[in-house]
């Protein structure tokens, strides 16, 4: 049974509701993505039902409903990798995680109201972590943290494309925690600067190319997340 007080915390009645963003085919994701209104059925067994509050728009949601990864993901489904919400139903083993905020990592599409996943993909977020930061912290620092892996740092000189995103912020934090002696970042706009700056990243305009090709020659290894000339 869906958990009685989060109903009434929402002053909601029985049967509840569930709004989800789907994308029965490939193709723009404006024109592609559709808001379809069900009635919210029984939670699987040995699944957790997770009340959903927030929800990120990255590349790595978008990219596979224009059919970029359609070798894996098959419509119809709903969209989204990541988010975050509170765990309104589980049962036995999993009761511990009631009333707790949880990322339902390699459940359905976290972009609707309610997700039902495996509790052993429920990662619990600590208090001190709000929504805000909690819908950030599984596709591009696990992302990260396997490229640094992958490729060490240690001793190297590091270039980074698309410097401005947020997985080049992480990537450039950590590789300087590995032990890179400099990290450089191809950036896009002007904003970006600051904030790489403050990072300890020295900043390259992705328009200035005799400066990139002259600061790719004395690079140890690059972190590509452009593509192309």
């Amino acid at each position: 049974m869906v958990d009685k007080a989060h109903q009434d915390s929402l002053g909601l009645s029985l049967p509840l509701r569930n709004s989800a963003l789907w994308f029965h085919g490939f193709g723009n994701p404006v024109s592609t993505l559709s808001l379809e209104e069900t009635e919210l059925g029984p939670c699987p067994p040995s699944q957790i039902r997770v009340c959903m509050t927030a929800a990120p728009v990255n590349p790595s949601d978008i990219i596979p409903i224009t059919g970029a990864y359609r070798h894996t993901v098959k419509p119809p489904r709903v969209a989204g990798y990541e988010g975050v919400g509170t765990v309104v139903q589980a049962d036995g083993s999993s009761k511990e995680l009631l009333d707790r905020r949880v990322l339902p990592l390699r459940g359905a599409g976290t972009w609707q109201s309610y997700v039902d996943c495996d509790p052993v993909w429920a990662v619990p977020v600590p208090d001190d972590i709000d929504d805000r930061l909690a819908v950030q912290g599984y596709i591009n620092p696990l992302a990260a943290y396997l490229m640094l892996k992958q490729w060490p740092v240690r001793g190297r000189r590091v270039l980074l494309t698309g410097a401005g995103s947020a997985c080049a912020g992480l990537l450039a934090q950590w590789a300087f925690d590995a032990g890179a002696t400099e990290v450089i970042g191809v950036y896009r706009s002007q904003s970006h600067v600051a904030r790489l700056i403050k990072l300890g990243v020295r900043p390259i305009s992705i328009y200035s190319t005799m400066e990139i090709q002259a600061v790719s020659l004395d690079t140890d290894i690059v972190f590509d997340a452009v593509g192309g000339s």
